[in-house]
């Protein structure tokens, strides 16, 4: 086993975006250090593996994230499997802290002062499934993946010309969304250029693009890669909405920063989605890579993605109606 550098720092720097565009946003990150979230998601996720595949396959994960990846490609493809079995079933920890939060919300609609904490719940799960996943699942499927042979690597020229093309279409969709947003004549306009949301998407990234640089710069475009990337920018984007939405519920002693943030914080979603869309796109035109394993399941972020906006939505109607009620509870 070989443990790159890259590998090490990719996670502590991804972290370190993460809190640093909670803190721009103005958020305390400590706020994610949520118990009962925590059980919901590494819980599920780590007791489903055991549960699934036994304790040897935990302890083969573990080995893997410390040691780095096994040279025996059908070692490489069993832990692969693991670490997506890993990453669904954070998803699926994410999902019951977020209905058995929005449940007790709901049943406590007349009494204002339980709903905030079980909002708390809902959103921190689906904050700490992500974050998990972008920080841990992701860049360890990228780095299992089998080693690509050194004859298919793209010379030098070749990986400098598609860094610069990927750098010029990322330039482009900012500067679009630097116009639409000035177009738009409102004071929240200019969130799809949110520095916060831009940091959060190159954290999502940073982890992933670390743990296989060579394969992704140099190597042939691959379809897998491609999906797994989508994936990441879907996380990020639903990762941006979801913290914008928890710091809007913070200053709930504002009600008129309701309608403004809540805009924000789904505004924030739209450029990663866009790159999201556009990795995605280009991954149905790229061949399948002989040196990777065939993966025909369909991704299941942007479902949860849409799962999540439905529910971020729902709950700031709750909470717009428990603030129209309680003047006229007071009265």
């Amino acid at each position: 086993m070989n443990v790159p550098a890259r590998w090490a720092l990719g996670v502590p720097l991804g972290l370190l975006g993460f809190v640093g565009s909670i803190t721009l946003d103005g958020g305390h990150p400590q706020m994610l250090l949520q118990s009962t979230a925590l059980l919901a998601v590494l819980g599920t996720a780590f007791g489903g593996v055991l549960a699934l595949r036994g304790p040897a396959a935990v302890a083969a994960l573990l080995r893997t994230a410390l040691l780095g990846a096994p040279t025996d490609p059908a070692t490489r493809a069993e832990r692969l499997r693991d670490v997506t079995l890993l990453e669904r079933l954070a998803l699926l920890g994410a999902c019951l802290g977020l209905f058995g939060g929005g449940t007790r919300a709901i049943a406590n609609f007349r009494t204002p002062e339980q709903i905030g904490p079980a909002l708390c719940l809902a959103i921190v799960s689906v904050v700490l499934a992500l974050l998990f996943n972008v920080l841990f699942a992701m860049p360890l499927k990228q780095l299992l993946l089998p080693a690509m042979p050194a004859e298919e690597r793209l010379p030098a020229r070749a990986a400098s010309a598609r860094a610069l093309h990927l750098f010029g279409v990322a330039a482009l969709f900012v500067a679009g969304a630097s116009f639409g947003s000035i177009g738009t004549g409102t004071s929240w306009g200019f969130q799809l250029l949110h520095v916060p949301a831009l940091l959060m998407v190159l954290a999502a990234l940073l982890p992933s693009l670390l743990a296989a640089p060579t394969a992704i710069l140099t190597g042939p475009v691959s379809a897998t890669r491609c999906r797994w990337f989508a994936d990441s920018m879907w996380s990020a984007g639903t990762l941006a909405t979801a913290v914008g939405t928890m710091h809007v519920f913070s200053v709930l002693d504002q009600p008129g920063m309701l309608r403004l943030g809540a805009a924000a914080a789904f505004a924030s979603f739209a450029l990663p989605a866009a790159f999201a869309s556009l990795v995605s796109l280009r991954g149905t035109t790229a061949p399948a890579d002989a040196s990777e394993p065939v993966d025909t399941e369909r991704s299941p972020y942007l479902a949860f993605a849409a799962l999540v906006l439905a529910s971020l939505a729902g709950m700031i109607l709750l909470v717009a109606l428990v603030i129209q009620r309680m003047p006229a509870s007071h009265a």
